[in-house]
Protein backbone atom coordinates (compact mmCIF):
# COMPACT_ATOMS: atom_id res chain seq x y z
CA UNK A 1 0.00 0.00 0.00
CA UNK A 2 3.02 2.30 0.38
CA UNK A 3 3.35 3.08 -3.33
CA UNK A 4 -0.41 3.31 -3.78
CA UNK A 5 -0.72 5.93 -1.02
CA UNK A 6 2.06 8.00 -2.58
CA UNK A 7 0.64 7.50 -6.07
CA UNK A 8 -2.90 8.48 -5.05
CA UNK A 9 -1.59 11.66 -3.49
CA UNK A 10 0.41 12.57 -6.59
CA UNK A 11 -2.45 11.59 -8.87
CA UNK A 12 -5.00 13.64 -6.96
CA UNK A 13 -2.85 16.76 -7.11
CA UNK A 14 -2.10 16.27 -10.78
CA UNK A 15 -5.67 15.60 -11.84
CA UNK A 16 -6.94 18.68 -10.05
CA UNK A 17 -4.23 20.81 -11.63
CA UNK A 18 -4.17 19.73 -15.27
CA UNK A 19 -2.86 23.09 -16.56
CA UNK A 20 0.05 22.74 -14.17
CA UNK A 21 0.93 19.40 -15.75
CA UNK A 22 0.75 20.82 -19.20
CA UNK A 23 3.34 23.45 -18.30
CA UNK A 24 5.88 21.34 -16.46
CA UNK A 25 7.70 18.12 -17.16
CA UNK A 26 7.94 15.12 -14.85
CA UNK A 27 11.38 16.35 -13.80
CA UNK A 28 9.93 19.58 -12.47
CA UNK A 29 7.07 17.73 -10.74
CA UNK A 30 9.63 15.52 -9.00
CA UNK A 31 11.60 18.63 -8.02
CA UNK A 32 8.55 20.22 -6.40
CA UNK A 33 7.68 17.05 -4.50
CA UNK A 34 11.31 16.67 -3.41
CA UNK A 35 11.04 20.07 -1.74
CA UNK A 36 7.88 19.03 0.10
CA UNK A 37 9.42 15.76 1.23
CA UNK A 38 12.88 17.19 1.87
CA UNK A 39 14.29 14.10 0.17
CA UNK A 40 15.33 13.06 -3.31
CA UNK A 41 12.49 11.96 -5.59
CA UNK A 42 12.81 11.21 -9.30
CA UNK A 43 10.03 10.38 -11.78
CA UNK A 44 10.83 9.00 -15.20
CA UNK A 45 7.54 9.84 -16.90
CA UNK A 46 4.03 11.13 -16.13
CA UNK A 47 1.22 10.66 -18.60
CA UNK A 48 -2.38 11.89 -18.29
CA UNK A 49 -5.08 10.13 -20.27
CA UNK A 50 -8.56 11.46 -20.95
CA UNK A 51 -8.79 13.57 -17.79
CA UNK A 52 -9.32 10.63 -15.46
CA UNK A 53 -6.29 8.43 -16.12
CA UNK A 54 -2.75 8.89 -14.87
CA UNK A 55 0.34 6.75 -15.49
CA UNK A 56 3.52 7.29 -13.46
CA UNK A 57 6.66 5.39 -14.44
CA UNK A 58 10.14 4.86 -12.97
CA UNK A 59 9.65 6.41 -9.54
CA UNK A 60 12.55 6.49 -7.08
CA UNK A 61 12.24 7.93 -3.58
CA UNK A 62 15.17 7.95 -1.16
CA UNK A 63 14.81 8.08 2.60
CA UNK A 64 16.43 10.81 4.64
CA UNK A 65 19.65 8.82 4.99
CA UNK A 66 19.88 8.84 1.17
CA UNK A 67 19.11 5.12 0.78
CA UNK A 68 16.66 3.83 -1.83
CA UNK A 69 13.30 3.42 -0.09
CA UNK A 70 10.65 3.23 -2.84
CA UNK A 71 11.08 2.09 -6.44
CA UNK A 72 8.08 1.76 -8.75
CA UNK A 73 8.30 0.64 -12.35
CA UNK A 74 4.73 1.57 -13.25
CA UNK A 75 1.74 2.93 -11.34
CA UNK A 76 -1.49 3.69 -13.18
CA UNK A 77 -4.97 4.64 -11.98
CA UNK A 78 -8.39 5.60 -13.35
CA UNK A 79 -10.02 8.22 -11.13
CA UNK A 80 -13.71 9.10 -10.87
CA UNK A 81 -13.48 12.92 -11.11
CA UNK A 82 -17.02 13.76 -9.78
CA UNK A 83 -16.37 11.72 -6.63
CA UNK A 84 -12.98 13.36 -6.21
CA UNK A 85 -14.53 16.84 -6.29
CA UNK A 86 -17.01 15.78 -3.58
CA UNK A 87 -14.20 14.78 -1.24
CA UNK A 88 -14.19 11.03 -1.76
CA UNK A 89 -11.74 8.96 -3.80
CA UNK A 90 -13.21 6.41 -6.19
CA UNK A 91 -10.77 4.58 -8.45
CA UNK A 92 -11.88 2.16 -11.12
CA UNK A 93 -8.54 0.47 -11.61
CA UNK A 94 -5.08 0.65 -10.04
CA UNK A 95 -2.06 -1.18 -11.41
CA UNK A 96 1.17 -1.36 -9.43
CA UNK A 97 3.93 -3.19 -11.29
CA UNK A 98 7.62 -3.88 -10.60
CA UNK A 99 8.12 -2.24 -7.23
CA UNK A 100 10.62 -2.46 -4.38
CA UNK A 101 9.84 -1.06 -0.93
CA UNK A 102 12.57 -0.94 1.73
CA UNK A 103 11.25 -0.14 5.21
CA UNK A 104 13.47 -0.05 8.25
CA UNK A 105 14.00 1.32 11.75
CA UNK A 106 16.95 1.18 14.12
CA UNK A 107 15.07 -0.10 17.19
CA UNK A 108 11.46 -1.18 17.84
CA UNK A 109 10.84 2.27 19.37
CA UNK A 110 12.45 4.23 16.52
CA UNK A 111 10.34 5.90 13.80
CA UNK A 112 9.99 4.08 10.49
CA UNK A 113 12.11 5.49 7.67
CA UNK A 114 8.85 6.27 5.81
CA UNK A 115 7.57 8.49 8.64
CA UNK A 116 8.89 11.68 7.02
CA UNK A 117 6.52 11.13 4.06
CA UNK A 118 3.53 10.87 6.40
CA UNK A 119 4.67 13.98 8.28
CA UNK A 120 5.18 15.97 5.07
CA UNK A 121 1.59 15.46 3.95
CA UNK A 122 0.03 15.69 7.42
CA UNK A 123 -2.27 18.60 8.19
CA UNK A 124 -0.48 21.64 9.62
CA UNK A 125 -3.62 22.92 11.36
CA UNK A 126 -3.00 23.83 15.00
CA UNK A 127 -6.48 22.58 15.82
CA UNK A 128 -6.76 18.95 14.72
CA UNK A 129 -9.67 18.19 12.44
CA UNK A 130 -11.06 14.75 11.88
CA UNK A 131 -10.87 13.84 8.21
CA UNK A 132 -13.58 11.64 6.77
CA UNK A 133 -11.81 8.96 4.77
CA UNK A 134 -13.85 7.64 1.85
CA UNK A 135 -11.87 5.44 -0.53
CA UNK A 136 -13.02 2.90 -3.12
CA UNK A 137 -10.86 0.88 -5.50
CA UNK A 138 -12.80 -1.43 -7.80
CA UNK A 139 -9.70 -3.36 -8.85
CA UNK A 140 -6.15 -3.26 -7.53
CA UNK A 141 -3.64 -5.33 -9.50
CA UNK A 142 -0.18 -5.88 -8.02
CA UNK A 143 2.57 -7.66 -9.96
CA UNK A 144 6.29 -8.34 -9.55
CA UNK A 145 6.58 -6.72 -6.13
CA UNK A 146 9.21 -6.88 -3.39
CA UNK A 147 9.03 -5.61 0.19
CA UNK A 148 11.66 -5.64 2.92
CA UNK A 149 11.33 -4.62 6.56
CA UNK A 150 14.12 -4.57 9.16
CA UNK A 151 14.53 -3.60 12.80
CA UNK A 152 18.32 -3.41 12.89
CA UNK A 153 18.75 -3.81 16.64
CA UNK A 154 17.11 -7.25 16.60
CA UNK A 155 19.12 -10.32 15.62
CA UNK A 156 18.19 -12.21 12.45
CA UNK A 157 17.08 -15.86 12.57
CA UNK A 158 17.82 -17.45 9.17
CA UNK A 159 15.40 -20.23 8.26
CA UNK A 160 12.88 -19.12 10.88
CA UNK A 161 10.19 -16.46 10.48
CA UNK A 162 11.13 -13.24 12.23
CA UNK A 163 8.68 -10.32 12.21
CA UNK A 164 11.61 -7.91 12.62
CA UNK A 165 13.35 -9.06 9.42
CA UNK A 166 11.02 -9.71 6.48
CA UNK A 167 11.81 -10.18 2.78
CA UNK A 168 8.70 -10.58 0.66
CA UNK A 169 9.34 -11.25 -3.02
CA UNK A 170 7.25 -12.13 -6.07
CA UNK A 171 4.25 -10.32 -4.56
CA UNK A 172 1.16 -10.78 -6.70
CA UNK A 173 -2.35 -9.66 -5.74
CA UNK A 174 -5.80 -8.92 -7.09
CA UNK A 175 -7.78 -6.91 -4.54
CA UNK A 176 -11.15 -5.16 -4.57
CA UNK A 177 -11.63 -2.40 -1.99
CA UNK A 178 -15.36 -1.74 -2.07
CA UNK A 179 -15.29 0.74 0.81
CA UNK A 180 -12.69 2.10 3.23
CA UNK A 181 -13.93 4.70 5.71
CA UNK A 182 -12.83 5.88 9.13
CA UNK A 183 -14.99 3.30 10.85
CA UNK A 184 -15.57 0.53 8.30
CA UNK A 185 -13.99 -1.71 5.68
CA UNK A 186 -15.41 -3.85 2.90
CA UNK A 187 -12.81 -5.64 0.80
CA UNK A 188 -12.05 -8.85 -1.05
CA UNK A 189 -8.68 -10.44 -1.74
CA UNK A 190 -9.38 -12.45 -4.86
CA UNK A 191 -5.82 -13.71 -4.97
CA UNK A 192 -2.54 -13.00 -3.20
CA UNK A 193 0.78 -14.82 -3.29
CA UNK A 194 4.34 -14.14 -2.15
CA UNK A 195 7.58 -15.74 -0.96
CA UNK A 196 9.27 -14.86 2.34
CA UNK A 197 12.95 -15.33 1.57
CA UNK A 198 14.41 -15.12 5.09
CA UNK A 199 12.39 -18.04 6.47
CA UNK A 200 11.59 -19.94 3.28
CA UNK A 201 7.83 -19.61 3.81
CA UNK A 202 5.78 -19.44 0.61
CA UNK A 203 2.15 -18.36 0.17
CA UNK A 204 0.86 -19.77 -3.10
CA UNK A 205 -2.66 -18.37 -2.82
CA UNK A 206 -4.70 -16.46 -0.27
CA UNK A 207 -8.31 -15.42 -0.82
CA UNK A 208 -11.06 -14.04 1.44
CA UNK A 209 -13.81 -11.43 1.80
CA UNK A 210 -13.71 -9.02 4.75
CA UNK A 211 -16.35 -6.75 6.28
CA UNK A 212 -15.33 -4.80 9.39
CA UNK A 213 -16.24 -1.87 11.62
CA UNK A 214 -14.86 -0.34 14.83
CA UNK A 215 -15.59 -3.36 17.03
CA UNK A 216 -15.76 -6.48 14.84
CA UNK A 217 -14.64 -8.14 11.64
CA UNK A 218 -16.14 -10.95 9.60
CA UNK A 219 -14.08 -12.90 7.05
CA UNK A 220 -15.72 -15.29 4.59
CA UNK A 221 -14.51 -17.68 1.87
CA UNK A 222 -11.11 -17.89 3.56
CA UNK A 223 -8.72 -20.19 1.66
CA UNK A 224 -4.95 -20.64 1.81
CA UNK A 225 -2.79 -22.71 -0.53
CA UNK A 226 0.82 -23.42 0.48
CA UNK A 227 3.30 -25.46 -1.60
CA UNK A 228 1.87 -28.78 -0.36
CA UNK A 229 -1.13 -27.71 1.73
CA UNK A 230 -4.65 -26.46 1.19
CA UNK A 231 -6.62 -24.93 4.08
CA UNK A 232 -10.24 -23.76 4.07
CA UNK A 233 -12.31 -22.17 6.84
CA UNK A 234 -15.91 -21.34 7.60
CA UNK A 235 -16.76 -17.72 8.48
CA UNK A 236 -14.19 -16.17 10.85
CA UNK A 237 -15.51 -13.76 13.50
CA UNK A 238 -13.12 -11.27 15.11
CA UNK A 239 -14.07 -8.95 17.99
CA UNK A 240 -12.15 -6.10 19.68
CA UNK A 241 -12.97 -3.21 22.01
CA UNK A 242 -11.68 -0.58 19.58
CA UNK A 243 -9.41 -0.21 16.56
CA UNK A 244 -6.60 0.59 18.97
CA UNK A 245 -6.77 -2.99 20.24
CA UNK A 246 -5.43 -4.18 16.86
CA UNK A 247 -2.02 -2.84 17.86
CA UNK A 248 -1.91 -5.60 20.48
CA UNK A 249 -3.57 -8.24 18.30
CA UNK A 250 -2.19 -11.31 20.07
CA UNK A 251 -3.59 -10.25 23.45
CA UNK A 252 -6.60 -7.99 22.84
CA UNK A 253 -8.35 -9.41 19.78
CA UNK A 254 -10.76 -12.33 20.19
CA UNK A 255 -11.81 -14.57 17.33
CA UNK A 256 -13.61 -17.79 16.54
CA UNK A 257 -13.48 -20.02 13.47
CA UNK A 258 -14.03 -23.51 12.15
CA UNK A 259 -11.42 -25.16 9.95
CA UNK A 260 -12.96 -27.51 7.41
CA UNK A 261 -11.10 -30.82 6.91
CA UNK A 262 -7.91 -29.51 5.28
CA UNK A 263 -4.77 -31.09 3.87
CA UNK A 264 -1.69 -29.81 5.70
CA UNK A 265 1.95 -30.70 5.04
CA UNK A 266 3.68 -29.63 8.25
CA UNK A 267 6.89 -28.94 6.32
CA UNK A 268 5.14 -25.87 4.87
CA UNK A 269 4.98 -24.44 8.42
CA UNK A 270 8.60 -25.15 9.37
CA UNK A 271 9.40 -21.41 9.14
CA UNK A 272 7.31 -21.04 12.31
CA UNK A 273 7.99 -24.45 13.92
CA UNK A 274 11.45 -25.73 12.82
CA UNK A 275 10.69 -29.21 14.18
CA UNK A 276 8.28 -29.64 11.23
CA UNK A 277 11.10 -29.40 8.68
CA UNK A 278 11.20 -33.13 7.81
CA UNK A 279 7.43 -33.68 7.82
CA UNK A 280 6.75 -33.76 4.07
CA UNK A 281 3.66 -35.95 3.73
CA UNK A 282 0.22 -34.40 4.36
CA UNK A 283 -2.16 -34.98 7.21
CA UNK A 284 -5.82 -33.94 7.45
CA UNK A 285 -6.89 -31.52 10.16
CA UNK A 286 -10.32 -30.30 11.28
CA UNK A 287 -10.79 -27.91 14.20
CA UNK A 288 -13.08 -25.49 16.01
CA UNK A 289 -11.28 -22.68 17.84
CA UNK A 290 -11.94 -19.54 19.82
CA UNK A 291 -9.99 -17.10 22.00
CA UNK A 292 -6.94 -14.94 21.29
CA UNK A 293 -3.65 -15.78 19.58
CA UNK A 294 -1.96 -16.10 22.97
CA UNK A 295 -4.85 -17.91 24.68
CA UNK A 296 -6.45 -20.19 22.12
CA UNK A 297 -8.89 -22.99 22.92
CA UNK A 298 -9.80 -25.75 20.45
CA UNK A 299 -12.73 -27.77 21.83
CA UNK A 300 -12.62 -29.92 18.69
CA UNK A 301 -9.42 -31.18 17.13
CA UNK A 302 -9.32 -34.05 14.64
CA UNK A 303 -6.13 -35.16 12.86
CA UNK A 304 -5.77 -38.14 10.56
CA UNK A 305 -3.48 -39.78 8.03
CA UNK A 306 -5.77 -42.12 6.16
CA UNK A 307 -6.98 -45.11 8.19
CA UNK A 308 -3.56 -45.64 9.78
CA UNK A 309 -3.54 -42.72 12.19
CA UNK A 310 -6.32 -40.75 13.85
CA UNK A 311 -6.45 -38.36 16.79
CA UNK A 312 -9.46 -36.74 18.41
CA UNK A 313 -9.62 -34.49 21.43
CA UNK A 314 -9.41 -30.91 22.58
CA UNK A 315 -6.41 -28.65 23.01
CA UNK A 316 -5.40 -25.27 24.44
CA UNK A 317 -2.41 -23.20 23.33
CA UNK A 318 -0.71 -20.28 25.06
CA UNK A 319 1.70 -17.72 23.54
CA UNK A 320 1.17 -18.88 19.97
CA UNK A 321 2.55 -15.54 18.71
CA UNK A 322 6.03 -16.78 19.71
CA UNK A 323 6.17 -20.43 18.55
CA UNK A 324 9.39 -21.12 20.46
CA UNK A 325 7.50 -20.31 23.68
CA UNK A 326 4.14 -21.88 22.78
CA UNK A 327 2.71 -24.05 25.55
CA UNK A 328 0.26 -26.82 24.64
CA UNK A 329 -2.23 -28.72 26.79
CA UNK A 330 -4.31 -31.44 25.19
CA UNK A 331 -6.88 -33.96 26.36
CA UNK A 332 -6.90 -36.85 23.90
CA UNK A 333 -10.07 -38.91 23.88
CA UNK A 334 -8.73 -41.11 21.08
CA UNK A 335 -5.38 -41.73 19.41
CA UNK A 336 -5.02 -44.73 17.10
CA UNK A 337 -1.87 -45.81 15.26
CA UNK A 338 -1.12 -49.03 13.38
CA UNK A 339 2.16 -50.30 11.90
CA UNK A 340 1.72 -48.35 8.66
CA UNK A 341 0.98 -45.27 10.77
CA UNK A 342 4.27 -45.85 12.63
CA UNK A 343 6.07 -46.01 9.27
CA UNK A 344 4.37 -42.74 8.27
CA UNK A 345 5.56 -40.81 11.33
CA UNK A 346 9.07 -42.22 11.49
CA UNK A 347 9.87 -41.45 7.86
CA UNK A 348 8.50 -37.91 8.27
CA UNK A 349 10.31 -37.21 11.54
CA UNK A 350 13.71 -38.59 10.47
CA UNK A 351 15.47 -37.46 7.28
CA UNK A 352 17.56 -40.65 7.39
CA UNK A 353 14.68 -43.07 7.90
CA UNK A 354 15.24 -46.52 6.39
CA UNK A 355 12.83 -48.88 8.13
CA UNK A 356 10.65 -49.11 11.22
CA UNK A 357 12.35 -51.07 14.05
CA UNK A 358 10.98 -54.60 14.39
CA UNK A 359 10.21 -54.00 18.06
CA UNK A 360 7.72 -51.23 17.15
CA UNK A 361 6.13 -53.44 14.51
CA UNK A 362 5.48 -56.08 17.17
CA UNK A 363 3.17 -53.63 18.94
CA UNK A 364 0.79 -53.97 15.94
CA UNK A 365 -1.48 -51.12 17.06
CA UNK A 366 -1.25 -48.29 19.58
CA UNK A 367 -4.37 -46.77 21.13
CA UNK A 368 -3.87 -43.97 23.66
CA UNK A 369 -6.16 -41.82 25.74
CA UNK A 370 -4.87 -39.32 28.26
CA UNK A 371 -3.24 -35.91 28.44
CA UNK A 372 -0.29 -34.20 26.80
CA UNK A 373 1.26 -30.89 27.83
CA UNK A 374 4.39 -28.86 27.26
CA UNK A 375 6.21 -27.16 24.39
CA UNK A 376 6.60 -28.29 20.77
CA UNK A 377 10.03 -29.80 21.45
CA UNK A 378 9.56 -30.69 25.13
CA UNK A 379 6.31 -32.16 26.42
CA UNK A 380 4.83 -34.58 28.95
CA UNK A 381 2.31 -37.34 28.26
CA UNK A 382 0.17 -39.08 30.85
CA UNK A 383 -2.38 -41.80 30.17
CA UNK A 384 -3.01 -45.39 29.13
CA UNK A 385 -1.65 -47.11 26.03
CA UNK A 386 -3.30 -50.25 24.64
CA UNK A 387 -1.19 -52.28 22.19
CA UNK A 388 -1.21 -55.64 20.50
CA UNK A 389 0.97 -57.06 23.29
CA UNK A 390 -0.83 -55.55 26.30
CA UNK A 391 -1.62 -52.29 28.07
CA UNK A 392 0.75 -49.77 29.66
CA UNK A 393 0.16 -46.76 31.89
CA UNK A 394 2.64 -43.96 31.17
CA UNK A 395 3.92 -40.74 32.69
CA UNK A 396 6.67 -39.66 30.30
CA UNK A 397 8.57 -36.56 29.30
CA UNK A 398 9.66 -36.44 25.64
CA UNK A 399 12.19 -33.95 24.25
CA UNK A 400 13.66 -33.37 20.80
CA UNK A 401 16.42 -31.07 19.61
CA UNK A 402 16.42 -30.44 15.85
CA UNK A 403 19.89 -28.86 15.99
CA UNK A 404 21.67 -31.79 17.72
CA UNK A 405 19.35 -34.48 16.34
CA UNK A 406 18.80 -35.96 19.82
CA UNK A 407 15.45 -37.41 20.90
CA UNK A 408 15.12 -38.30 24.57
CA UNK A 409 12.42 -39.50 26.95
CA UNK A 410 12.18 -40.16 30.66
CA UNK A 411 9.58 -41.04 33.27
CA UNK A 412 7.68 -44.08 34.47
CA UNK A 413 5.76 -46.92 32.82
CA UNK A 414 3.84 -49.75 34.43
CA UNK A 415 1.76 -52.72 33.34
CA UNK A 416 -0.07 -55.71 34.82
CA UNK A 417 0.39 -57.82 31.71
CA UNK A 418 2.76 -57.28 28.77
CA UNK A 419 3.93 -59.96 26.32
CA UNK A 420 7.70 -59.33 26.29
CA UNK A 421 8.28 -62.53 24.35
CA UNK A 422 6.40 -61.14 21.39
CA UNK A 423 7.91 -57.66 21.80
CA UNK A 424 11.51 -58.97 21.67
CA UNK A 425 10.75 -61.95 19.38
CA UNK A 426 12.12 -64.24 22.08
CA UNK A 427 10.13 -67.37 22.99
CA UNK A 428 12.05 -67.69 26.27
CA UNK A 429 10.30 -64.58 27.53
CA UNK A 430 6.62 -64.56 28.40
CA UNK A 431 4.06 -62.21 29.87
CA UNK A 432 5.27 -59.88 32.60
CA UNK A 433 4.18 -57.12 34.96
CA UNK A 434 6.46 -54.25 35.96
CA UNK A 435 6.74 -50.73 37.33
CA UNK A 436 9.84 -49.02 35.93
CA UNK A 437 11.43 -45.59 35.93
CA UNK A 438 13.43 -45.04 32.78
CA UNK A 439 15.62 -42.58 30.94
CA UNK A 440 16.56 -42.94 27.27
CA UNK A 441 18.37 -41.03 24.56
CA UNK A 442 18.32 -41.59 20.82
CA UNK A 443 20.90 -39.91 18.58
CA UNK A 444 20.78 -39.93 14.80
CA UNK A 445 22.63 -42.89 13.26
CA UNK A 446 22.96 -44.53 16.71
CA UNK A 447 21.00 -47.16 18.59
CA UNK A 448 18.98 -45.81 21.53
CA UNK A 449 20.59 -45.90 24.99
CA UNK A 450 18.14 -46.80 27.75
CA UNK A 451 18.58 -46.78 31.57
CA UNK A 452 15.79 -48.40 33.60
CA UNK A 453 15.20 -49.06 37.31
CA UNK A 454 12.21 -50.67 39.02
CA UNK A 455 10.45 -53.94 39.80
CA UNK A 456 9.63 -56.65 37.28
Amino acid sequence: MLGIILGIYIGTILLLNVPFIQQKTSVLVAKELSKILDSQLTIGHINLGLLNRIIIEDVLLKDQSDKDMVKIGRLSANFDIPSLLKGSISINNVQLFSFDFHLEKQTPQSPLNFQFVVDAFASKDTVPKKKNLDLRINSLLIRRGNLSYDVHSIKETPGRFNSSHIRLSNILANISLKALRNDSLNAAIKRMSFDEEKSGFSMKKLSLKVVANETQLKAENFNIDLPHSSLAMDTIYVKYDSLGALQNFAEKVKFSFRMFPSKIALQDLSAFVPAFHSFKEPIWIEANSHGTVNQLDCPLLSISAGSHFSLQGNISLQDLSTPQNTYVFGNLSKLHLDTEGMDFFLRNLDDNYQTTPQMLKQLETIDFHGEVSGYFGDFVTYGKVDTGIGSIETDLKLSSNSETGIFSYSGSIQTDSLDLGKLFSNKKLGTTAFNVNMKAEHKKHHAPVVFAQGMI
